[in-house]
């Protein structure tokens, strides 16, 4: 659940936390050993805190860091701040998209739709065609995700993508899928932490979660089953397997 980045990397990561209209908080943790929290609303950055600094010093101080150590909590639906700071605290906290962004030198990211979303036309009329429910894939391989997504928008699902397990929990905020696709080795959050952090969360605690993984040890499976994914299928993917997992999850 930490990853060791950048500052630019660390930006980076905000900008996509952004765009995908999160509400949650990004718990951090400086090199220094400082602990802080960003808090995020549908997409807008609008506290920060970091040790004894609050708002802007915080970014100031930050600025000159070689890499930080970080983690993104969605809230649970109706909370904002994860239990931390509000936007009545007389401005002590207070951030802004536009500051934050305007402050390190990068472009203002979009907020919008959520990318990597694909309609489902299986029969090619160009029209909207009623689905059977909506499957989140996660997958750090461009290829492997082009090939599952193909397969369940062929069977009539609709499809949104994911590269990594941190881009996965922001589109769970605003996608609100009927069942994950999830790959387990990944950079950044790999697919047990992924897992772990859903089943912690009560909005995505009875989500699906089939689990793909190359690996194909007994030990692996094991783990697999142990991580409470509701099912555990190695690579490469068979079409047959993969829509009768999910045909037992979705009925």
């Amino acid at each position: 659940m930490k990853y060791k980045k950048s500052i630019r990397g660390f930006v980076e990561a905000m900008a996509e936390l952004v765009e995908h209209q999160v509400t949650g908080h990004v718990v951090l943790i400086t090199e220094r050993g400082d602990w802080g929290k960003f808090l995020i609303g549908k997409g807008n950055i609008y506290s920060v805190s970091l040790g004894d600094y609050r708002g802007l010093p915080v970014l100031e101080y930050l600025k000159p860091m070689d890499a930080i150590q970080y983690m993104f909590r969605p809230d649970k639906e109706g909370e904002i701040g994860g239990g931390g700071a509000h936007k009545d605290e007389a401005g002590i906290t207070a951030m802004s998209n536009d500051t934050f962004f305007g402050f390190f030198g990068h472009a203002q990211p979009k907020i919008g739709v959520p990318r990597h979303t694909y309609p489902v036309d299986p029969e090619g009329k160009g029209g909207h065609a009623r689905t059977k429910g909506t499957i989140l894939v996660v997958d750090d391989s461009a290829l492997a995700r082009k090939v599952v997504c193909s397969l369940l928008i062929t069977a009539g699902y609709q499809v949104v993508e994911a590269k990594d397990g941190f881009e996965a929990m922001g589109q769970l905020e605003i996608v609100k899928p009927d069942l994950i696709v999830l790959d387990l080795i990944m950079p950044k959050m790999d697919g047990y932490q992924v897992v772990g952090m859903m089943k912690k969360n009560p909005i995505y605690r009875e989500l699906p979660i089939i689990m793909l993984t190359s690996r194909d040890s007994l030990m692996d499976k094991l783990k697999g089953k142990m991580s409470a994914a509701d099912a555990y299928i190695t690579k490469p993917v068979k079409e047959e397997e993969l829509m009768m997992h999910i045909a037992r999850q979705l009925g």
